[in-house]
């Protein structure tokens, strides 16, 4: 059988489960998946405790994807996944139930090459019958591309 498992896990093979795992501490298994759990947090891919958070210059907090008080440190204005702000809030910060604040430029659709500056997604390169917008935020359809006929 070939078994998977989550990352910071270690494989335990028993009768009853050839596929079961531990998670290395701090680490606690939560369904199939080793999570950072309180006390902890996950700080830029470490689970422990922090006593204070150092921001490098351009840098603000971030909350992680479905991680109740993990975080990581990003510039918003170079971050292709959080662009131009936290695609997740800062989970130390009281929030209405507002969205992201950025946007994650990998899901610009057609956009083949893309990139975070200053804060926004900037398009270089799009999918075959696209082009660049004069904005270069989005891709548009080129009016000049024919699509090759099938019979």
């Amino acid at each position: 059988q070939h078994c998977r498992y989550p990352d910071h896990s270690k494989p335990v093979c028993s009768p009853d489960n050839p596929c079961d795992f531990d998670c290395e501490p701090p680490y606690v298994k939560k369904g199939n998946h080793c999570v950072c759990a309180p006390p902890y947090t996950l700080c830029n891919g470490v689970c422990g405790t922090f006593s204070y958070v150092r921001l490098s210059q351009g840098e603000e907090v971030c909350g992680v994807y479905q991680g109740s008080a993990a975080f990581e440190c990003l510039n918003t204005d170079t971050t292709l996944e959080s662009c131009g702000g936290c695609m997740s809030p800062n989970p130390f910060l009281f929030m209405s139930e507002q969205g992201p604040e950025g946007v994650d430029c990998t899901t610009l659709p057609y956009a083949r090459n893309v990139r975070c500056s200053r804060g926004r997604c900037v398009i270089d390169r799009c999918d075959k019958g696209f082009v660049p917008s004069s904005k270069r935020d989005s891709c548009i359809r080129d009016g000049f591309y024919i699509q090759p006929f099938q019979l």
